[in-house]
């Protein structure tokens, strides 16, 4: 009996050292158990195929995991400590995981977004619980919809970014992960990320166990091309569409594809666009909208060329608002000193300032009487190099001017043709900081883009 042989199991491993303990987690193929490695003092996991999970094929599938979790040297896959076969159970013992499922975090963020008027008396009523702010924040309970959480977004960004990372260092290996879920990708105490969960690997080196008529996967989460069976091409980049999914769903915590039955389903997969996800959320930024979608373009070949690639991607989107804003506000300023016009520059909330911004308030014409400095005429044919000398120079000029006459029409042509040499002479934009008057500082339009400033940061 089944039953008999995993007393027996357990008994035998005992005997060596590492005692198994309770059930933790289970799967189509086998289950997980708590296990503790006595000589080295550590907790561990034993991952047991069930006897009944199937043929020779899926043996074949459970001992390639095993094989392929051992190979890959990455923090955020758990390491293979042994593997073997006992009392006709084959298992893997392997680092233990103290954490949660991602699926754990969607299934709170969804119960508490349809119960988000309810949050109080559910508290009172003991069946949810008020979130600790040490824990990770996916492994918190929830009290508020996570969708009104100014740093949701960012978070999921992070997560995603971390996990594409773990997938670039799989499919450096000649192997696609073809099980990429919430259910997949645990998330430890200490808040990092692991991707377990390696039965469904495919390795280029490896022959095709794969039935016919055969699908390999999550419906929820499979490319278009995985719905061929035994025809289907496997490349990562089926993997970076289920990656997709993931972050579509953590963004809008709906999927992007849905059906009343599995033909439904798999009909939108294979035949329809998915929706901008900024219609579920519209917090969505268009940049982040544009990464998730291409993500889940049809073509394998419009998706990121590869994990590493989406990684940057979603890494840029942190950097990208806040130096457009930034140098909106630069332009704002070095158009109100050095032309007299108070021009608004072109902004958008999800894409920046107007990049033109710069070149239509720094293309002031030169007051009447006044010539050029000898010094700014230089620059067109000089090097790098020179022009950060050229820059310096004149920030000094119009420094010493400033000190002696304060503020003059000569200071700030100065400091203008300097910043214009050399746009990271900052100094002479701090210098113009010093003209400001309390009047300026109190402008709606400037504590609006300091606003969106901050906002982008905290983002």
């Amino acid at each position: 009996m089944l039953n008999d042989a995993f007393i027996k199991f357990k008994e035998e491993m005992a005997r060596r050292g590492l005692r198994v303990a309770d059930k933790i987690g289970e799967g189509g193929m086998g289950s997980v158990y708590e296990a503790f490695d006595e000589a080295l003092e550590r907790r561990a996991a034993v991952k047991i195929m069930r006897a009944d999970a199937g043929g020779s094929a899926w043996r074949e599938r459970f001992r390639r995991e095993a094989k392929f979790a051992a190979k890959i040297v990455h923090p955020g896959v758990a390491q293979v400590y042994q593997a073997g076969e006992l009392e006709s159970l084959l298992y893997y013992v392997m680092e233990f995981v103290d954490g949660e499922p991602l699926s754990a975090f969607l299934k709170k963020a969804r119960f508490i977004e349809s119960h988000k008027n309810d949050a109080e008396d559910l508290i009172a009523a003991g069946y949810i619980k008020r979130p600790d702010p040490n824990m990770p924040y996916f492994l918190r309970d929830l009290i508020s919809p996570p969708l009104a959480d100014p740093l949701h977004l960012g978070r999921i960004d992070e997560l995603i970014a971390a996990i594409a990372d773990i997938l670039a260092a799989v499919h450096a290996l000649d192997s696609v992960h073809r099980d990429i879920k919430p259910s997949n990708i645990m998330i430890s105490s200490d808040g990092r990320v692991k991707l377990v969960d390696f039965g469904l690997v495919k390795q280029a080196v490896d022959g095709d166990i794969t039935q016919a008529n055969q699908f390999v996967g999550t419906f929820d989460y499979m490319a278009p091309e995985q719905f061929r069976g035994k025809n289907a091409k496997i490349s990562p980049a089926g993997d970076i569409y289920s990656l997709g999914v993931v972050y579509y769903e953590l963004a809008a915590l709906v999927k992007p594809f849905e059906g009343d039955d599995i033909a439904s389903l798999v009909g939108a997969i294979a035949s329809k666009a998915a929706v901008d996800p900024r219609e579920h959320n519209e917090k969505i930024s268009a940049a982040r909208a544009r990464i998730i979608l291409k993500c889940l373009a049809k073509d394998p070949s419009e998706r990121f060329a590869s994990a590493g690639e989406l990684a940057s991607a979603i890494k840029d989107l942190k950097n990208a608002p806040a130096a457009n804003i930034i140098d909106g506000i630069k332009s704002f300023f070095f158009g109100l000193f050095s032309s007299g016009v108070e021009e608004e520059p072109a902004f958008s909330a999800s894409e920046g300032f107007d990049a033109t911004a710069r070149e239509r308030r720094t293309a002031v014409s030169e007051p009447a009487g006044r010539e050029k400095s000898q010094l700014a005429d230089k620059t067109e044919v000089r090097s790098a190099a020179d022009k950060t000398k050229i820059s310096r120079t004149l920030f000094e000029e119009a420094r010493e001017e400033y000190f002696k006459n304060f503020v003059t029409a000569a200071v700030q042509e100065k400091l203008k043709q300097s910043y214009d040499i050399d746009s990271n002479n900052i100094d002479a934009l701090l210098l113009y900081f010093l003209f400001l008057n309390h009047g300026i500082i109190t402008r709606p339009e400037f504590e609006q883009k300091l606003k969106l400033s901050r906002e982008s940061e905290s983002a």
